[in-house]
């Protein structure tokens, strides 16, 4: 009796598992079209369009950013299946950028950044990034604000910390610094907090 129940039990989980992955399937293959979009959502369209209010486009970049479906819009990509923005490309506008709380575990510290030279707000705290903290980073002098709080393997060795001018709040709490000499500590003074 105890051999039946139990045959019968795995045949069942066979059954429910089986049944999962033909579900899963169709689930795939209903949304594996290139051309199936949702279009954008009306609340991220309507903050886009606050947010194109706020920059100078003297090369009208952003002048295809009219219209229901901001998935179309220059510079904007959207997940096709949930419609939200995933993607925006400013081209140099970006002066604030919080990815905090994000888990990008085992991806390397996104060195385009250090390109962002217009950018006053940086926080990627606690994202998981892993690798050395570009020297590229120092290219951002109009920064203001800079929490780089991590719980991945981040190093640095803080050379590109000098050329910060502009900085008023640093946070570098769970970066490893062995490699950091202390011949910037002169060069600017700022006060670094864990």
């Amino acid at each position: 009796m105890g051999h039946s129940c139990a045959s019968a039990y795995i045949q069942l989980l066979s059954l429910i598992l089986l049944s999962g992955i033909l579900s899963l399937e169709n689930i795939k293959l209903g949304f594996s079209s290139d051309d199936h979009n949702v279009g954008c959502i009306d609340i991220e369209r309507k903050a886009l369009l606050k947010l194109k209010q706020g920059l100078t486009d003297p090369s009208g970049r952003h002048s295809s950013w009219v219209g229901e479906d901001c998935c179309k819009w220059s510079g904007v990509g959207c997940n096709n299946i949930t419609g939200c923005v995933n993607r925006l490309d400013l081209h140099n506008h970006l002066e604030y950028l919080d990815l905090s709380l994000n888990f990008f575990e085992g991806v390397q510290f996104p060195s385009f950044i250090g390109s962002q030279e217009k950018l006053k707000n940086l926080d990627l705290s606690r994202t998981y990034f892993v690798g050395v903290i570009p020297p590229n980073l120092g290219n951002l002098s109009r920064l203001l604000y800079l929490d780089l709080k991590s719980f991945g393997t981040l190093e640095t060795n803080l050379q590109w910390l000098p050329t910060l001018s502009s900085l008023k709040y640093l946070t570098l709490g769970g970066v490893n610094l062995t490699k950091t000499t202390s011949y910037w500590l002169p060069a600017f003074m700022i006060v670094v907090y864990h």
